[in-house]
């Protein structure tokens, strides 16, 4: 057996480079130094940021452990790490997750299924909701809960491929596409997250 070595990123050959579509990392001593996210960190998740790649920190710590560290982060690293882990399950084609995401987005706006889901939901959201709070300071609650409903509105959207875009478009953009859903939502949302945030 031959396991392959970690080799460090400048050694990675150039095509390899672009064919890198976003970045999981871990948190703690990877992302953080002596409990605060280090200063060379914050300049490679700009870097990524502005290349375009979502980075997605993950983490063995219970939820809501990471929440003082939204503070450092770009807003696009919370809304990616919102979106992505549904998404790319969807993306995977497997018809579990796609009757799955096809019957959330449904049940979504029934009150019922919202009222009897809000114990097993609600504490997810309120982490999202605490992070953005700590990313966005100056952005009044309202505006964070606007803003939260917004992103999962535009994320209920995207889980089932009506067809709607792909005839609007004309064929141009395909609703079973989620990939390239995902690339143009993130920007969008968290435009709009900044919009409100003033």
């Amino acid at each position: 057996m031959n396991p392959q070595r970690p080799v460090p990123l400048a050694d990675l050959p150039r095509a390899a480079a672009h064919a890198v579509r976003g970045v999981l990392t871990d948190i703690d001593d990877t992302l953080t130094c002596d409990g605060a996210v280090a200063p060379e960190a914050l300049a490679a998740l700009a870097e990524l940021r502005a290349a375009g790649l979502p980075v997605i920190a993950v983490t063995g710590r219970p939820m809501g452990w990471s929440e003082p560290y939204a503070r450092d982060w770009p807003i696009e690293a919370i809304v990616t790490a919102f979106l992505e882990p549904l998404l790319l399950r969807m993306m995977s084609r497997d018809a579990g997750w796609r009757h799955y995401c096809g019957l959330i987005s449904q049940l979504s706006m029934v009150p019922r299924f919202v009222e009897i889901t809000h114990n097993e939901l609600d504490p997810t959201a309120l982490h999202f909701i605490n992070a953005l709070r700590a990313a966005l300071p100056k952005a009044s609650p309202q505006s964070i809960y606007w803003g939260y409903m917004f992103l999962l509105g535009a994320m209920i959207q995207a889980m089932v491929p009506t067809g709607r875009i792909d005839r609007l478009s004309r064929g141009l953009c395909r609703s079973d596409d989620v990939e390239s859903g995902l690339r143009e939502m993130v920007p969008f949302v968290c435009a709009g997250l900044r919009a409100i945030a003033k």
